[in-house]
């Protein structure tokens, strides 16, 4: 059965909307794949169509580490504490030990006024510890979950900051 010219126009306009559509989504996942910081052409087409003024890009999260200072002598139990760019930042907290091992200490909690603080364990509790060196390390918005105990290397995050301290 023959189709009629006048029935051809809507199927070209659907193949160019559908063909366009793919087209965005597959640019959409390249820009994801390639970098977090080039917009997302499918929020910038909906945007567009809606009239919505798409959201700003999202910037890095920066967190340092206040105290104790770099090279401090610290105590088993020592308060780690420090600043983060965002409120709303996870801050987390490794000690690396001399023997290598990255210990999890746990989230800090983050204040209002942007400010975190944790507790960790510097060491073991004995006197074995005494006068070796650790690495504290902060790490905003970790890219994988984290929970307490031992890890093999230090995760990316948005930044990270780090101190050697000395323990009594």
């Amino acid at each position: 059965m023959q189709t009629s010219a006048e029935e051809r126009p809507p199927h070209r306009v659907r193949n160019w909307f559908l063909g366009t559509l793919l087209g965005v989504i597959s640019i959409s996942i390249l820009c994801n794949l390639i970098s977090d910081s080039i917009p997302n052409p499918i929020i910038i087409v909906i945007s567009w169509i809606t009239g919505m003024t798409p959201p700003p890009p999202q910037t890095a999260t920066n967190v340092a580490i206040k105290y104790p200072n770099d090279g401090s002598l610290v105590d088993f139990s020592q308060s780690i504490g420090g600043t983060v760019s965002n409120q709303q930042a996870e801050v987390w907290v490794l000690i690396k030990t001399p023997q290598f091992d990255h210990w999890v200490q746990g989230q800090a909690h983050v204040a209002s006024d942007r400010t975190w603080k944790l507790l960790a364990q510097v060491g073991r509790q004995e006197s074995l510890d005494a006068g070796k060196n650790f690495e504290v390390i902060a790490v905003a918005n970790p890219k994988i979950p984290l929970s307490i105990g031992a890890i093999p290397a230090i995760p990316s995050g948005d930044s990270t900051d780090s101190i050697i301290v000395t323990r009594r």
